[in-house]
């Protein structure tokens, strides 16, 4: 009988200090995920000064430092890309330069995805400047680990912007006629625009 007792007992601890682990590890699943959930305010301050910086540029006649913001890789490479061609353009005399630039608040127009880190979706960047106003429509992918969110994937929304009629056809010419990967086309497109604006 006595056996018997302490085995009950033996087998209530176990369970007892089984459910105490489980409920602390479930505890901390969920700090984890409620930490690395992108907010809608992270959503827009990123893109807000995503644009601030790319007009910022154009202000400035050279590509500002983006590394904090965007992790460089064939899905926004395109973007920087971009803006390098534009700041030439401006450079040449092709392009009007904006003046004063201002960071304003954007909005988001329409999640695709929402699970925890990683977030989909596509906004509406505002930047003010002296001369003008722009109104940047884009579809973004971010990620969010402990160091903070980073964009990982930028895409001009159909525009009469440089990117949409120019750039992004390009490689798309590329991609079709050689039969190559994304990234390749990118520095292929790239290179073929930045020598024609210099002249080469």
């Amino acid at each position: 009988m006595r056996f018997v007792r302490f085995s009950l007992f033996i087998l209530i601890l176990c369970f007892l200090i089984v459910s105490c682990v489980m409920d602390h590890d479930n505890k901390s699943m969920i700090d984890v995920i409620d930490t690395n959930i992108i907010s809608q305010e992270e959503v827009i301050d990123l893109s807000s000064e995503l644009m601030y910086r790319f007009h910022l540029s154009l202000n400035k006649g050279k590509v500002i430092d983006f590394a904090d913001i965007i992790e460089i890789n064939e899905d926004t490479e395109l973007f920087l890309f971009d803006l390098q061609l534009e700041v030439l353009r401006i450079n040449n005399g092709v392009k009007v330069a904006p003046e004063s630039v201002y960071k304003d608040k954007g909005e988001i127009i329409k999640t695709l995805y929402n699970y925890g880190s990683v977030w989909k979706g596509i906004v509406r960047a505002h930047t003010i400047c002296i001369s003008s106003t722009s109104n940047s429509y884009l579809e973004l992918l971010l990620y969010k680990d402990k160091t903070g969110v980073k964009i990982i994937g930028i895409e001009f929304l159909p525009d009469d912007n440089y990117y949409s009629v120019v750039l992004k056809p390009q490689v798309n010419i590329i991609i079709t006629e050689e039969e190559i990967d994304k990234h390749t086309a990118n520095i292929k497109a790239f290179d073929i625009l930045k020598k024609g604006l210099e002249g080469k």
